[in-house]
């Protein structure tokens, strides 16, 4: 590679290295390992550079718009991908300008949000759920129906399936205790099934 390409090159990858992006990121977009990367950062380094007169001129084109995205509600990395920088000055710009914090990965901030859950869904923590669970319990006699062993820790396992199958959750002829082992090797053998 000639001086001069290699000259366009380096500035390049300084230019995003300012800019925020990873040396992983860097290296994708030109198709190099982490070591030249390395070398070009560090040379810049030691010339006495850092990234912090670019970052506020970056602060200064992008501040209002990040905060503006991030209070409509989207996350960080949205708004990141939206302005064409990383995740982490915006954050950092939101918690400056005295913004609350998404809790990310919780709520509607994360990114398996599909609206909600309606409450009235039984769930295994519900009252309902426990009753019917001390309810298999009581008529199998707190005894495996696979092994006939008392006293092992028990589950109460449904005959047809809790997701599948949900207005049969709580009858009590669709559940049979077994202990811990039976049920795990139940559901090992019958996995298309359980």
């Amino acid at each position: 590679m000639n001086r001069l390409r290699q000259k366009t090159r380096d500035d390049k990858i300084l230019r995003l290295y300012i800019e925020g992006y990873t040396y992983k990121e860097i290296g994708k977009r030109f198709g190099i390992s982490f070591s030249p990367i390395e070398r070009i950062v560090k040379k810049w380094i030691k010339a006495g550079n850092n990234r912090g007169e670019y970052k506020t001129k970056k602060k200064r084109l992008y501040f209002d718009e990040a905060i503006r995205l991030y209070k409509s509600g989207l996350t960080s990395w949205k708004v990141a991908e939206k302005l064409g920088i990383t995740s982490s000055p915006v954050l950092a710009w939101v918690h400056e300008a005295g913004g609350e914090i998404h809790s990310i990965g919780k709520g509607k901030f994360s990114p398996h949000w599909k609206g909600g859950v309606p409450r009235d869904r039984p769930g295994m923590n519900s009252a309902g759920y426990k009753k019917w669970r001390l309810d298999v319990f009581k008529r199998d006699e707190f005894t495996c129906v696979c092994c006939d062993e008392t006293g092992k820790r028990l589950h109460a396992h449904h005959i047809l399936g809790f997701k599948k199958y949900p207005s049969m959750r709580l009858e009590i002829k669709n559940g049979v205790t077994l202990c811990k082992e039976c049920h795990i090797e139940l559901h090992r053998r019958h996995k298309k099934y359980a």
